[in-house]
């Protein structure tokens, strides 16, 4: 009988061990799901912020490709009004 007590208790010690390690796993299984989470968010807003960075980038060289083709409209308007021999020209040395 008392040999069965023991093993009893034994058995309900190892129990408690196994359960209380079950319990630490699951809380630091649960932590590392709110890192990865988090750091998915973080990748997430890294990605977006360089997205925007580069949609901002293109519409400025797009902005300042249409003020210099504006620009060289305006040249061009202002040779044409000119006459020929008042019109600069371009010479190439050899």
């Amino acid at each position: 009988m008392r040999t069965l007590k023991r093993q009893l208790n034994e058995a309900e010690e190892e129990a408690t061990r196994k359960e209380a390690q079950y319990r630490h796993l699951q809380r630091e299984l649960t932590e590392e799901r709110e890192t990865s989470s988090r750091l998915q968010r973080q990748l997430l807003d890294q990605h977006l912020q360089t997205k925007r960075k580069d949609n901002l980038t293109i519409r400025q060289t797009l902005d300042n490709l249409r003020l210099d083709l504006s620009g060289d409209e305006d040249d061009d308007d202002e040779e044409e009004a000119k006459p020929l021999s008042e019109q600069p020209t371009s010479v190439t040395k050899v």
